[in-house]
């Protein structure tokens, strides 16, 4: 009956394998108490009894049973075709050691007991699932994942001056801006300090968990080189190192219009004046989403 059982849970997964090009499953075997509770690296928590499908790639972070015992995290097999799907399968089947001893304890004291703590047992569990939940950020800190995140850049540029710059990106959307000073190209706008708004798109590649990504965006600026306001069309490549992706490069640029200000002024005769941008520098990933 097990093999049976087994058997019709592979056809019934290849089958559903058929309406996503990735997708990660979750699988409960061996005598797991269900719904087991499994948090994932895309930030989401999922009840599964059986089987659950996500239709994206996602790593396991850590798992419950039902009576929340730490599950043995498995590592997750993959099966994938160049350019055309990729699936990955984690199958839970065991409890730590240590979880199952004290779930075989729990299991000794009497009905009456666990409802006289049962009130105590709960706020403990929901303070435990907080505590989880931060410590989840940190994972996700130290474990990679660059995409969706939230990174601090700091670069030197001809634009923006020697400057430090938020950008979050997810959902293959951009949205970043920074403070910046000229203290090295000397140009006019030396004396103030600078800065920059823009908004734009990202496409990341380097695989299933990519390391760097091409960004195409729009900004609003206060620019060393060019009095008043610009308008730039800004343009950037940025590499992650190592497994972690805690820290990378970038190396860009940018056309646009300066002086945008002054040309709106009906008094003067001015133009806007073609501008450039050109910049390199670190970036370090603050926290994944």
């Amino acid at each position: 009956m097990k093999y049976l059982l087994t058997f019709v849970l592979l056809v019934v997964t290849s089958f559903s394998s058929f309406a996503y090009d990735e997708a990660t499953y979750l699988i409960v075997e061996g005598d797991l108490e269900t719904p087991i509770t499994v948090k994932c690296s895309n930030g989401e928590t999922y009840k599964v009894w059986d089987e659950y499908t996500i239709p994206e790639i996602t790593s396991v972070r850590e798992a419950f049973d039902k009576y929340g015992n730490r599950i043995v995290v498995p590592l997750g097999s993959s099966s994938s075709s160049t350019n055309k799907y990729h699936y990955r399968y984690y199958r839970f089947s065991m409890l730590y050691k240590s979880s199952s001893s004290s779930s075989s304890n729990s299991y000794s004291s009497s009905s009456d007991d666990y409802r006289s703590n049962s009130s105590g047992y709960n706020a403990g569990r929901q303070i435990g699932e907080g505590l989880a939940s931060m410590a989840a950020i940190r994972a996700s800190y130290e474990d990679g994942n660059a995409y969706p995140g939230l990174h601090m850049a700091l670069g030197a540029s001809k634009g923006y001056g020697e400057f430090a710059r938020l950008r979050m990106c997810a959902g293959g959307f951009l949205l970043y801006g920074g403070v910046g000073k000229d203290w090295l190209m000397d140009g006019v706008n030396k004396d103030k300090l600078l800065w920059h708004a823009g908004l734009g798109l990202y496409f990341s590649f380097g695989g299933y968990e990519p390391n760097s990504d091409f960004s195409l965006g729009f900004s609003f600026a206060e620019n060393a080189a060019w009095e008043g306001l610009s308008f730039m069309i800004d343009m950037d490549y940025t590499h992650w190192f190592g497994d972690s992706q805690r820290f990378g490069v970038f190396a860009g640029g940018g056309v646009g219009w300066g002086e945008i200000k002054n040309a709106m002024d009906t008094d003067t005769d001015e133009h806007t004046k073609f501008a450039w941008n050109v910049e390199v520098g670190l970036t370090v990933r603050i926290c994944s989403f």
